[in-house]
């Protein structure tokens, strides 16, 4: 059986079946997409070159839901409404790490969650 991996309030725990056995970055990816489609708002711990955690804030705020970030390059929470705000917190990112996540999440196979434009200019 499938464990949580970071449950540490022990919420209630839904099963989510991926269409995949490999527990590569597929696989948590439409476990992630149904998180997002379920949440109401997001918070999330970034590094600055997380794919998935990126991928987690594009997918809340492209549906309209709200996401705070711990940003560790600056030690700061920054508040995502809107495409905008993601931009704003990106431009904060290293270019060359931006342009290395749009690239791989250009191969993702379903990309109707991920509309969001990656901006590295």
């Amino acid at each position: 059986m499938d464990r949580c991996r970071n449950n540490v309030g022990d919420w209630p725990v839904r099963k989510i079946n991926a269409h995949t056995t490999r527990r590569d970055f597929s696989y948590f990816v439409q476990k992630d997409i149904a998180m997002a489609g379920e949440a109401g708002c997001g918070f999330m711990l970034w590094d600055g070159k997380s794919k998935g955690t990126l991928h987690n804030m594009m997918n809340l705020v492209g549906a309209g839901k709200k996401v705070l970030v711990y940003f560790a390059l600056d030690k700061r929470i920054h508040k995502l409404s809107n495409d905008q705000d993601l931009q704003t917190l990106l431009a904060r990112c290293d270019r060359r790490e931006i342009a290395r996540i749009r690239s791989s999440l250009a191969t993702l196979p379903n990309r109707s969650q991920s509309q969001l434009e990656l901006h590295t200019q």
